[in-house]
């Protein structure tokens, strides 16, 4: 094991740049396609990226300004270090690089610092349908995209022409604020694409137990958040262009101690019905995802997490559980097809019909 890198958040990237770049000789590099629209950069000595620079309000999601954000070790052995972290029960989550062949597992010491392994081993890129819609002027949005879902449809985009932007929590963007969602779309000039993924932390239990507090709070950032993000998107758009949301299938199915989920998802997949006639000829869709493997479940224990997708796989009609590529290419689906609007694509293992 040897150390690989060190990743610093900070608000001034520029000075820090700069700093770095005068007083250790680095000098600017490339950055994988899959996070290259997370404002920031990667600083080379020779060729290697030993320092990389994120973007931070130091507000909210961002927590401290200026800090470190983690600190990568380069190891081998990705399916045994990663059986490893399975079998002692630490949660983790995943990236693949396919471009520059490099897979990463993100997870946490004890104290809570982030540590990241990085392993290099050959990753196969998606080959997806391209849309002859594609041109090096796309502009396409993920909000959400910096992890899971959101983070596959993006890394999907940047193999096709055009720009991805990439915008969530992480970056400093808080979608329950309407006026801080108005103001990121500002900034970006007309876009065509608008995938939001970005979701929320409902509480769970009955109606009689119900956190009111708590619900009104994920309906403000997945619902309303959702809805701001396509009346802002939807004043810089050019003609084609669409918009997709992220429901969940709870939204039809019924399941006792999950009302504000399904309450949220069907709202939100009744108002795709709405908007789609509301901003015609721009196209409203949203996909409807089932249980799928990503971040979301890392704070999970480690034995619980793999008992619900051993579940998951033994009872649902597909024979497994959702990886975020599979989802991924539900938001293509949608983007691609011109005569698809005000539709919800479930993308579910068959969990709606078990």
């Amino acid at each position: 094991m040897q150390l690989d890198h060190v990743t610093i958040r900070t608000r001034d990237i520029e000075g820090t740049r700069a700093f770095f770049e005068t007083v250790f000789d680095l000098t600017i590099g490339e950055r994988p396609a899959a996070i290259r629209r997370i404002p920031g950069c990667w600083l080379y000595c020779e060729s290697k990226p030993v320092v990389h620079l994120i973007g931070s309000l130091g507000t909210g999601f961002d927590r401290a300004a200026e800090a470190i954000d983690h600190v990568g070790f380069r190891l081998e052995g990705y399916a045994a270090f990663r059986a490893r972290l399975d079998r002692l029960a630490i949660p983790y989550s995943t990236m693949d690089l396919a471009d520059i062949g490099e897979r990463r597992l993100f997870l946490r010491a004890p104290g809570g610092p982030l540590l990241e392994a990085v392993f290099s081993e050959p990753v196969a890129p998606l080959r997806w349908r391209m849309s002859m819609t594609f041109t090096d002027n796309t502009v396409s949005v993920v909000i959400g995209g910096t992890s899971g879902i959101g983070a596959a449809v993006a890394s999907a985009l940047a193999e096709r022409p055009g720009r991805v932007d990439v915008a969530s929590r992480s970056t400093g963007l808080d979608i329950a604020d309407a006026a801080a969602a108005a103001a990121y779309f500002q900034t970006l000039g007309p876009i065509d694409h608008l995938i939001v993924t970005a979701g929320s932390s409902a509480p769970g239990g009955t109606v009689a137990d119900i956190d009111l507090k708590g619900a009104k709070a994920a309906f403000d950032i997945k619902f309303w958040g959702s809805i701001v993000l396509a009346r802002e998107a939807a004043k810089t758009m050019r003609p084609g262009g669409t918009i997709t949301f992220t429901s969940g299938f709870l939204a039809r199915r019924t399941v006792p101690g999950t009302v504000v989920k399904t309450a949220m998802n069907a709202a939100l997949e009744a108002t795709v019905k709405i908007l789609a006639r509301e901003l015609a000829p721009l196209r409203v869709n949203a996909v409807s995802p089932g249980l799928t493997r990503t971040e979301a479940y890392a704070g999970m224990a480690g034995d619980a997490r793999d008992a619900m997708f051993e579940r998951a796989a033994a009872t649902l009609p597909a024979g497994r559980f959702g990886e975020p590529q599979d989802i991924a290419q539900g938001y293509l689906f949608a983007i691609d097809n011109p005569f698809v609007t005000g539709s919800v694509i479930d993308i579910e293992g068959g969990a709606l019909i078990n």
